[in-house]
């Protein structure tokens, strides 16, 4: 039946294909695959490792035009990268930037090739913000560009604010997605518990002041795996993926990745479940407002509306503490932890309206 309409609606066409069968994943992330390729003449399409910190690791770059404004996209987690997933929301991005994906040591498509004894130790800020001012040197003699934007998403907004902090010089702006400050786990507590409040959720009332003692003791469920029953319930109250109760959907889209072979899809998944649940990460949300208020670069905040990690509030009082040349806070009404897939065409056209402009009119 499929057949015949396509028969009947390209008569003359010279249409000779069918539609493709589908019985594995191969054959998904083939169409995937195909649908994402830069056809362009002047754009790039990388896919490398690249030693950073004397471990190799895998940068994504993609673009329609070389000569467009760099966009770093440094992920979150610990262990969370972002190659994986780009396929879902960066392709309209390719037009305007060209984005850089990071899957930072040991986690992403490095984690199948990662020793973790050897790795131990390594997660630390000075290691991992070096890790990416390697790579920013590397992007800016590669691609000819003297300065970059740097996204950062979530925890990884602590490498971002500490680059930004750093080398000022080599930026066209910061922007910190689902920014994380202060005490993440702290303010995290307090808004999930006013929310069950005020839905007269019994029974995450009492799961959640069974916590309260875990926090004078605790910081990450790294330390303490029973701080995990916060985030539960943050996610159920629509904090992770508004309209969604969890992290089911955001798991699975890395297996469709024309970047990652299965195996691989699976190994990231277990390097982020191992990085979560030690005490190996070691960055620390409470360090950023040691570095003081003063950036000497713009500092842009994009946040979900109904993100609990962390709370709106969190991002709010941050900026309010930063100094910056210009500073702005671009909030997703419909939105949580992740407002680049949940509103792909409000994000993209923040990024247009706000990101875009601060990119113009420098020296290159």
């Amino acid at each position: 039946m499929l057949i015949s309409l396509f028969q009947g609606l390209y008569p003359i066409s010279g249409l000779s294909q069918t539609p493709a069968t589908i019985t594995n994943r191969d054959d998904a992330v083939a169409i995937i695959q195909e649908l994402r390729k830069i056809h362009t003449p002047e754009g790039i399409e990388v896919l490398e490792q690249v030693d950073l910190g004397g471990v190799p690791q895998w940068i994504s770059i993609r673009g329609r035009n070389r000569d467009n404004p760099v966009l770093l996209f440094i992920h979150g987690g610990p262990g969370d990268p972002m190659i994986g997933l780009s396929w879902a929301f960066q392709n309209p991005w390719e037009d305007y930037f060209t984005v850089v994906q990071w899957d930072q040591r040991g986690s992403g498509k490095n984690a199948a090739a990662s020793d973790r004894e050897e790795l131990k130790g390594t997660f630390t800020i000075e290691q991992l913000v070096g890790d990416a001012e390697e790579l920013v040197c590397y992007l800016r003699e590669q691609l000819g560009k003297e300065k970059i934007v740097v996204m950062a998403y979530s925890m990884g907004g602590i490498l971002g604010i500490h680059l930004a902090n750093r080398r000022p010089e080599w930026l066209h702006a910061y922007v910190g997605v689902g920014q994380v400050s202060d005490d993440l786990i702290g303010a995290l507590y307090k808004r999930t518990m006013e929310i069950a409040v005020e839905r007269g959720n019994e029974e995450a009332i009492s799961e959640l002041e069974a916590l309260a003692s875990h926090m004078d003791t605790a910081t990450t469920p790294g330390e303490d795996p029973a701080l995990w029953g916060i985030w539960k319930w943050a996610n159920r109250f629509d904090g992770a993926w508004y309209g969604k109760s969890g992290w089911g959907l955001y798991a699975d889209l890395p297996v469709l990745s024309p970047e990652y072979t299965f195996e691989e899809a699976i190994e990231a998944w277990d390097a982020l479940l191992w990085l979560n649940n030690s005490s190996e990460y070691e960055l620390d949300p409470r360090d950023l407002r040691a570095l003081g208020p003063s950036f000497q670069v713009p500092i842009l905040l994009f946040h979900g509306r109904f993100d609990l990690t962390p709370p709106i509030e969190n991002a709010q009082a941050y900026l309010e503490f930063i100094e910056a040349p210009t500073k702005r806070l671009v909030t997703f009404e419909r939105s949580a932890h992740v407002p680049f897939i949940e509103e792909p065409g409000r994000f993209f056209a923040a990024l247009l309206e706000h990101v875009l402009p601060l990119t113009q009119g420098g020296s290159e």
